[in-house]
């Protein structure tokens, strides 16, 4: 009950926690149904030090990137999964613009991931934000497969990755 209430409430670094100390490993210290152990399989496939996955990036126009044609040349790339209708998620664009501002000439990107389902608030968004990264969504709203992918259960999400899309960090 517990990996399921903090896989979606928070905070991370506790289910982390409880992932780490019970559940992870060929013996975990609690048993676990088939349920639960997909869930925490989806859980570590995210976790910091975890390959992240070459999620496909739909465009504005429908065009499907992958991301590690989407980051090439970085360094290190800022997953920012975002809805254009958070508050929340509009209080951190000027930052994540800033952060991507000083930090680019250095090979520092950012990728927003909007988890949005209508076409015109995601256009709209982007223009009234300024925003200065590339930004993508497949109009699908939470059923959106790089938020799955991801294991994303709330917006605004950032994960930090590599050149390689080894997970970085979760801020």
């Amino acid at each position: 009950h517990l990996v399921d209430l903090f896989s979606v409430y928070g905070p991370q670094s506790t289910l982390q926690h409880l992932v780490d100390t019970y559940l992870a490993g060929d013996r975990p210290a609690i048993p676990m149904s088939p349920r639960l152990r997909a869930k925490v399989e989806g859980l570590l496939s995210v976790s910091i030090g975890a390959q992240g996955t070459d999620i496909g990036l739909a465009d504005t126009l429908g065009h499907v990137r992958p991301l590690s044609e989407v980051s090439k040349g970085q360094r290190f790339t800022l997953l920012f999964f975002y809805s254009s209708t958070c508050d929340h998620c509009h209080d951190q664009m000027p930052g994540v613009n800033a952060l991507l501002a000083q930090y680019r000439k250095r090979g520092f990107g950012v990728v927003g991931i909007a988890l949005d389902d209508d076409r015109a608030s995601f256009r709209s968004n982007i223009l009234e934000r300024s925003l200065s990264f590339p930004c993508f969504s497949e109009f699908n709203g939470w059923g959106s497969t790089a938020a799955k992918a991801y294991e994303v259960k709330a917006t605004p999400t950032m994960i930090l990755l590599d050149e390689k899309r080894t997970i970085l960090a979760k801020p």
